[in-house]
């Protein structure tokens, strides 16, 4: 669901519907991949929080990061409502390791 979509909501009930924890139908069009999802909440923060070009380029590179490793371990077809507790304690251990 685009940002412009999602205009009459609640900021929690976008988020909700944009990482696919609503139970309408999935809009066609929209990209329910990990990096997908990812640049919708950017967008978001852009466009309706006033975020300011550091704190969206800080977050971009975190988020997007995660979004990648899930990709990588849960596949490109990975389900958001797959991603559990430990794949961020994973995610976490890799940065650690860095």
């Amino acid at each position: 669901m685009s940002i412009a979509k999602n205009a009459g909501l609640s900021a929690p009930a976008k988020l909700r519907s944009a990482f696919g924890r609503d139970d309408s139908k999935k809009i066609s069009g929209r990209d329910d991949s990990f990096v997908g999802l990812a640049e919708t909440f950017l967008a978001m923060l852009r466009e309706e929080r006033g975020a300011s070009e550091h704190t969206l380029r800080a977050y971009g590179r975190e988020v997007r990061g995660f979004a990648e490793y899930l990709t990588e371990t849960l596949g490109e077809s990975g389900d958001v409502r797959k991603v559990e507790h430990t794949h961020i304690r994973a995610y976490l251990a890799v940065l650690f390791d860095r």
